[in-house]
């Protein structure tokens, strides 16, 4: 029993000494999956989401580009059920990014 342990521990060092051969191709096949793992685990555990919605994804149409009319229509296509909410905001609205504005800085926003 003891035999068969060592022989297995042997081979199985044996075989990580070998991806660990800087002149063994299978060393860097390995490198590069591992870095590749690396990077995108590093992305999906530590980085922030990057949520940011533009305005004509949620119905509103900056001023300028279409008359009421066609405002109306694009309203009316996108809304699935139910009625107009109301004309008063009913929640909060983002107005600007925290990755927008450095350390130190202020910005004047006017709404209304």
């Amino acid at each position: 029993m003891v035999s068969e342990v060592t022989k297995v521990h042997t081979r199985l060092w044996n075989y990580v000494a070998s991806l660990l051969d800087v002149k063994s191709p299978c060393f860097y096949i390995f490198l590069g999956v591992f870095g590749i793992f690396g990077f995108f685990g590093k992305k999906l555990l530590f980085d922030p989401l990057d949520r940011v919605r533009g305005l004509g994804d949620i119905g509103y149409q900056a001023d300028g580009k279409w008359d009421m009319k066609e405002i109306a229509n694009s309203v009316r296509k996108r809304r699935l059920v139910g009625e107009i909410p109301p004309v008063y905001p009913n929640g909060w609205f983002g107005l600007t990014e925290s990755f927008q504005i450095k350390k130190g800085e202020s910005k004047n926003i006017s709404v209304l």
